[in-house]
């Protein structure tokens, strides 16, 4: 397949063949990074004789094996002055949301994604401007604040579901399914004829849980639905809108039993290992996911990436977004080391093609592991930012309303509601209450055309 530009990155479709092929081969260690000049965007590297200790605060916490400590090895090479420490976090938006009530919360770290806009300058040093690092990185649209940037993506997810190819072979699966019933129809073959649980909810790492989210972009097709229709939407979770359709699937998979036996009991960790061992079928997470479990798996090829199944006037569509963005604490004592690990790391450093993800530079290319979505034609949808003057508008009415589209409330909810934890409780009445939700805070905070401050 002749690979496609980053550049292309938006609304591009992948002209593919259909039926399940053989998945995207681990060919990283033939992969090399663009040449890297000596400024990113308007930002100035930092000179080779720059010296001090940092430490990086990461949610990789598989990588603590020595993996981190192979790229601070070529990071010295570069830089031999700068010792690079890391400290990895389990349950990371949680655990850096209370590291961060002090200054104590490492000299570079990745972003967290609950963080307001308007927050991130008591926090982090600029990066350079927007509209000059979006000329050289993909996936800067967001996390500004003005003109300037305060963090840059480590690489590119797109959003869709990680499933074991055996396993669905052993069930006698052709195709991959393109509604959310063919799934759900999928999914009870794989319970009837495998061993493996159809559906792992990792509801315990809610987190993981909340990955759901991604997929309004994959329901609804459109560019600006986030950052343009959100905010100006009354009651974003009716029947029939994108925020119902995917969290109903969510709801009926688990209704209909096809998911772990307790969802209270699941472990992220062990989960990485499971998929392609064979023992869970699928997962919905974003590609970032999927060279982590490749990584652990004696058959990589078993493991791969499909689309979310739904169509939208008949056509297939995958979020395209920027993965954890790097960042550099404004509290450091060493922010010029700092910076050289974050570009460095950013620039040179080959994560991306590492962890079978999208490059953040423009100039690189698509990773082999989206051959999977050569099956359905999918085209690739990266969200627009706001509309003049409504920057931090859908921040302000998630956080005020405490809907918290990125936080695990209303997941776990459908999850337990699902299961029949809560009596008498429908689907429909977590929805009602959450449009109830949003709808007053909307009418509370936007007035005129403008927001409350």
């Amino acid at each position: 397949m002749n690979k496609k530009k980053i550049l292309s990155l938006t609304l591009g479709a992948f002209i593919l063949a259909s039926g399940i092929s053989g998945c995207g081969k681990d060919e990283n260690a033939s992969q090399t990074p663009s040449e890297v000049p000596q400024t990113s965007g308007d930002a100035v590297l930092p000179s080779s004789e720059v010296k001090g200790e940092i430490t990086f605060v990461n949610h990789r916490t598989d990588m603590m094996n020595g993996k981190w400590d192979e790229y601070a090895k070529k990071f010295n090479e570069k830089y031999p002055n700068v010792k690079v420490k890391f400290e990895a976090m389990a349950d990371y938006e949680g655990e850096i949301a209370i590291r961060m009530n002090s200054s104590n919360y490492g000299d570079v770290l990745m972003m967290p994604a609950k963080m307001k806009d308007s927050d991130l300058p008591s926090f982090f040093i600029p990066l350079g401007k927007k509209n000059e690092l979006e000329k050289k990185y993909n996936f800067v649209q967001d996390r500004y604040v003005g003109e300037d940037t305060y963090g840059i993506p480590t690489a590119g997810s797109c959003s869709g579901i990680v499933y074991n190819k055996k396993v669905f072979e052993q069930a006698g699966i052709a195709s991959l399914p393109k509604s959310p019933e063919e799934f759900i129809e999928d999914l009870k073959l794989i319970k009837e004829k495998t061993s493996a649980i159809p559906l792992y909810t990792n509801y315990k790492d809610s987190w993981a849980l909340n990955q759901w989210e991604s997929y309004r972009v994959n329901t609804s097709g459109d560019p600006n639905f986030v950052n343009q229709v959100l905010p100006h939407t009354d009651k974003p979770f009716t029947m029939g809108s994108p925020h119902y359709i995917l969290y109903k699937l969510l709801y009926d998979v688990v209704k209909e039993k096809l998911v772990e036996k307790d969802p209270m009991t699941t472990d992220w960790e062990s989960s990485k290992q499971m998929l392609p061992d064979g023992k869970i079928a699928t997962m919905p997470l974003g590609i970032w996911a999927v060279g982590q479990m490749k990584a652990k798996a004696k058959n990589p090829e078993d493991v791969c990436y499909m689309p979310f199944p739904y169509q939208k006037d008949g056509r297939m569509y995958s979020s395209a977004a920027g993965d954890y963005k790097i960042c550099v604490n404004k509290n450091s004592k060493n922010i010029e080391a700092a910076k050289a690990w974050l570009w460095w790391f950013v620039n040179e450093s080959n994560f991306a093609y590492n962890e079978s993800m999208i490059p953040p530079l423009k100039d690189a290319e698509y990773p082999d592991t989206l051959k999977e979505f050569q099956m359905m034609n999918v085209e690739m949808v990266v969200d627009n930012g706001p509309k003049d003057g409504e920057n931090g508008w859908l921040d302000a009415i998630d956080k005020e309303s405490e809907v918290g589209l990125w936080a695990e409330n209303f997941k776990k909810d459908i999850v337990e509601t699902a299961l029949g934890n809560k009596k008498n409780r429908t689907y429909d009445d977590i929805m009602e209450e959450l449009n109830k939700k949003w709808s007053d805070t909307r009418k509370k905070l936007i007035q005129d055309g403008k927001i409350k401050a």
